[in-house]
């Protein structure tokens, strides 16, 4: 294998277009405790490479056990099959992982040493012990239907408090709240994950449980739920009104909502076809839920870049 293909498929494997999905919660506490003390940029910088880590680390054992699991195969789609086409052996990608998980885990020792934070370890070990155990046996959270729920906590309050707690010092509730609507996108980028990939024979994601119309309206759930906590925060005084320049991107929104709804619409018109269904065709998704997934990074990209630049003025 030349150096150019090994480095094509690594960068492949490192899935570099999911890192804001965590970035965007460490920017948020970063812009947070700008209100009250200096930031460290050194720290901060220090902070956003052990979080990109953790997070690759997380995806490749993901992949991984996805792989061992049989949950991954060559029909699907998916944002990286470096693992299932056997391009990199998987004993050396599990170990890569494990050594970035490490390595971040070394950090947070050091960071709580120098900077004497005695809670710290506790938010690096669960973050750790989340992101690995996410697949991996015997927890395996995310073959248990808990997938969105653990996203949720690990790449919204999870690490916006703990990144809050790194720069300050301090615990406090605020950024637990304001990291609510970008979290919740996230879960959504992974349950319109689950809607591409619906199986109900495997029973392995919410969506295979609740069936495929409660799961897409769960998912448009998480879509409309962000802009009512913003309203919401607006309501008590918790943000000001410039906050409402986040609805800049409801249209896009709007889009992915009707998309959702004409994929389903698509899918039980096929069901309910009389003498011309195969149990291969049921198995397809609609062509409108293929994407969705990286479209619904991209809306997760957009709010969390308006959300962030609202707070900060």
């Amino acid at each position: 294998m030349s150096i150019k293909s090994t480095w094509l498929n690594w960068k492949e494997i490192l899935r570099a277009f999911s890192w804001p999905a965590s970035l965007i919660s460490l920017a948020l506490s970063a812009v947070l405790a700008a209100d009250t003390t200096e930031i460290n940029w050194l720290l901060l910088s220090a902070m956003a490479l052990g979080v990109i880590l953790m997070h690759t680390g997380a995806n490749i054992v993901n992949e991984y056990y996805d792989v061992s699991f049989g949950i991954d195969s060559l029909e699907d789609e998916r944002a990286s099959s470096v693992l299932l086409e056997n391009r990199l052996k998987p004993e050396t990608a599990l170990t890569a992982a494990l050594i970035m998980i490490g390595i971040f885990l070394c950090g947070i020792v050091l960071f709580t040493w120098l900077f004497e934070l005695p809670l710290l370890p506790v938010f690096g070990l669960l973050a750790a012990l989340g992101g690995y155990f996410y697949t991996a046996p015997p927890l395996k959270l995310k073959y248990r239907s808990l997938g969105p729920l653990v996203i949720f906590v690990l790449f919204g309050p999870l690490l916006a408090l703990a990144g809050y707690y790194a720069l300050t010092g301090e615990i406090t509730l605020l950024p637990v709240w304001l990291s609510l609507p970008p979290g919740i996108l996230v879960s959504a980028l992974l349950q319109a994950n689950d809607l591409r990939d619906y199986s109900p024979e495997r029973s392995l994601t919410p969506a295979d449980r609740f069936g495929l119309k409660r799961a897409a309206y769960i998912y448009i759930g998480m879509l409309i739920l962000p802009y009512l906590l913003v309203l919401y925060f607006i309501m008590i005084g918790l943000t000001s009104y410039f906050t409402l320049a986040v609805f800049l991107a409801l249209p896009l929104k709007i889009k992915f909502i009707l998309r959702t709804l004409q994929g389903l619409k698509r899918k039980n018109s096929i069901i309910n076809q009389d003498n011309c269904l195969t149990d291969e065709k049921d198995n397809l998704p609609p062509p409108e839920f293929i994407g969705l997934d990286e479209d619904t990074g991209k809306l997760h990209l957009i709010f969390g870049l308006l959300w962030l630049f609202t707070l900060a003025v």
